[in-house]
């Protein structure tokens, strides 16, 4: 179907882009002159803002002549596709004739050298683990079949399944059985926990994957600060101190923790780069040695007490790495059995790195029904 001024005007209006006087024709024009779709060139005109740094995103006659220099620069650095027909091109139908061996798509490598050499030297391998020729879209006459060994991981066979390690609030009792707070044939009146939705959100014409340098810088500025007064509150610290200011007393800095040079983060290569509003976005080094334990990842926000007598280096005694209020106890005396509620939370991944069966995933659900949990919590990441 050919594109019409008004199905390239309703593409634009989609990614929010806005078209001056009398340019539907010339962007027409150019879907015609590039083999283009309408909504092909409302996306390369906003790669072009983006690279141009422009966040307007608004198309006038003064653009065209710009814009039409981006479009043929893309054209020349298009490579086509190669037009050897040695090698079959794979597409949907393909994979929908050998759909029953992408089931088992974790192959063993097996060395058929001895057995078949023509087969492993002239052919090729399917997604199904069958031998296929370089010319051919289908299978190989003669050519044998793989199928995939059983895999056997270590999950099925770990020796603490479903043991509790620790218990919170342990001494609570519980409610067991079908007569759950839940039902209303029980006779239980206990108020439930109760669900409410947060606004704000991802606003309306957000353009995914489009971060500017600058939003990302304050994103984190934000996080830094609001961690810096959260722990203000809690523990009643006065001011944060520079990160680079000498001082032979003690004083407190925060920042975000940055690995000074490659690999992983590890104790000597620990740097605290601090906020833009204290610290002028400037990095110190962290001596831990005075630390008795920690745990620190790159990019965490933490704040660090102790001494910086050169300026050059911070000798932390003692990290904060969360703002968040202790948690509080609830006592037996307190408690009520018919408001209890049973939360299940796991983390993955919930299958193994052989196979794609999901074993741990059901051996969790057959956990959460034996359980009768009120509420199950899936923490990442859910694929090895």
């Amino acid at each position: 179907m050919a594109d019409t001024e008004g199905s390239l005007v309703e593409a634009f209006d989609e990614e929010n882009i806005e078209l001056g006087n009398g340019m539907a024709k010339s962007c027409l024009s150019l879907c015609v002159q590039y083999k283009m779709t309408s909504a092909e060139l409302a996306m390369a005109y906003i790669t072009f803002c983006i690279n141009r740094n422009d966040n307007d995103f608004v198309l006038e006659d003064r653009h065209l002549e710009q814009f039409t220099l981006y479009l043929d620069g893309e054209k020349k650095n298009k490579k086509p596709l190669s037009d050897s027909t040695n090698y079959h091109l794979y597409s949907k139908d393909d994979l929908d004739q050998y759909g029953d061996g992408l089931e088992s798509y974790s192959i063993r490598k097996q060395d058929t050298t001895r057995a078949n050499p023509v087969a492993r030297t002239d052919s090729t391998i399917s997604p199904g683990g069958t031998l296929l020729s370089p010319g051919t879209p289908g299978r190989s006459p003669g050519a044998p079949t793989w199928k995939s060994p059983a895999a056997t991981h270590a999950f099925a066979q770990r020796p603490q399944r479903n043991v509790v390690q620790v218990a919170l609030n342990g001494d609570i009792p519980r409610i067991e059985g079908d007569a759950a707070p839940m039902d209303v044939d029980s006779g239980v009146t206990t108020e439930r926990v109760q669900v409410e939705l947060m606004e704000g959100g991802i606003k309306t014409g957000t353009r995914f994957m489009y971060e500017q340098l600058q939003d990302t810088v304050a994103s984190m500025e934000e996080r830094i600060l609001t961690f810096a007064d959260a722990l203000k509150e809690q523990v009643g610290i006065a001011e944060f101190l520079p990160v680079h200011t000498a001082t032979q007393e003690k004083g407190f800095i925060v920042g975000r923790v940055v690995c000074d040079g490659e690999g992983r983060l590890n104790e000597r290569a620990v740097l605290l780069e601090g906020s833009v509003k204290h610290s002028g976005g400037r990095r110190i080094r962290l001596e831990l040695r005075d630390v008795p334990r920690f745990s620190l990842f790159p990019g965490q926000v933490v704040a660090a007490e102790g001494f910086n007598p050169s300026g050059h280096c911070f000798t932390a005694t003692k990290l904060y790495t969360s703002s968040a209020a202790p948690m509080s106890q609830l006592l037996p005396a307190e408690s009520d059995a018919g408001s209890t509620l049973s939360i299940v939370i796991a983390s993955g991944p919930f299958c193994c790195s052989e196979d794609v069966d999901y074993t741990p995933l059901k051996d969790l659900l057959g956990y959460v029904e034996e359980q009768k949990a009120d509420m199950v919590l899936l923490v990442g990441p859910f694929v090895d």
